[in-house]
């Protein structure tokens, strides 16, 4: 016979129970997020979840670009810690851009379109409360 687990239960820093949050998984009608996210063919054709924060190669560049800065320390400290600097420049930009982007596409799927039925705004707003998880943990 299979045991079912419990849910873990937050707890604040007096380890008193917390109750779940506003669209917290637990949360009835949105339900919980599939591992790994939603797929295209359960939303509206824009799958947020696997849209990375940074394009691959830029995030390769910019982790290079720090390696670099790093190892460059010993022979040059002030030109390294002005290389990281405007490395993290580069990658805010970067991220800005990005989510804009991402936001864009969202926001594309429902604004102005009445014909937005329930189903496809409870896709949207799991798919926006996913970016913003993303975004938090990052």
């Amino acid at each position: 016979m299979a045991q079912q687990l419990e849910k873990p239960q937050k707890l604040d820093r007096n380890h008193e129970t917390v109750p779940p949050a506003a669209g917290d998984p637990a949360e009835p009608g949105l339900g919980p997020i599939p591992p790994g996210g939603l797929t295209a063919d359960e939303g509206i054709g824009y799958d947020a979840f696997e849209t990375a924060l940074f394009p691959p190669e830029d995030a390769d560049r910019l982790r290079t670009g720090l390696q670099n800065a790093v190892v460059g320390f010993v022979d040059s400290p002030g030109r390294a810690v002005a290389q990281a600097d405007a490395l993290l420049d580069e990658a805010m930009t970067c991220l800005a851009d990005r989510l804009a982007e991402q936001r864009g596409r969202l926001r594309e799927s429902w604004q102005g379109d009445a014909s937005t039925g329930t189903e496809e705004h409870r896709t949207l707003l799991l798919e926006y409360r996913e970016l913003m998880q993303r975004l938090l943990s990052a």
